[in-house]
């Protein structure tokens, strides 16, 4: 199989910046195109839906929104910066949702034959209550996935 299209997914952690270390061997190795993806996860809690209190004080939405947009846009500048390190730059998106969800819809998108997601160990509790992406993405993607797990 040869890839055209490599998505990767990146959260900026240990075992994303694994992932996105191969992601770039991967790219060279096939001459393939490489998108790198981060999902700001938007998942506000019921008491600041419109405009309401947090810990005493008032909140809005936009203004907790564009927080974490801002955060996560550092979080994508440093996983470009990596890659280029690397040897390649990939086309940047940044995203909101849920991650798992977004990355795959970004994936069938850009017509991706690979996407590639680091995957931290959890443990049976954490993969029940949170949710992996990693697994997420497996179980429900039409192209392959390739999990990279840190040294």
């Amino acid at each position: 199989m040869v890839y055209k299209s490599i998505l990767i997914a990146s959260g900026g952690a240990a075992h994303s910046r694994a992932a996105e270390a191969r992601a770039v061997e991967l790219a060279n190795a096939f001459s393939a195109k490489l998108s790198l993806v981060s999902v700001a996860r938007y998942n506000l809690p019921v008491s600041t839906v419109g405009v309401g209190l947090d810990m005493g004080m008032p909140i809005s939405t936009e203004n907790f929104l564009d927080d974490i947009k801002e955060k996560q846009q550092t979080v994508l500048n440093e996983a470009l910066e990596r890659c280029e390190k690397l040897g390649l730059r990939p086309d940047p998106y940044l995203l909101i949702g849920n991650a798992a969800e977004i990355i795959l819809e970004k994936a069938n998108e850009l017509n991706a034959d690979l996407i590639i997601v680091g995957s931290r160990k959890m443990s049976l509790f954490d993969t029940v209550v949170r949710g992996s992406v990693s697994d997420y993405i497996m179980r429900h993607a039409a192209m392959d996935v390739l999990i990279v797990h840190p040294q």
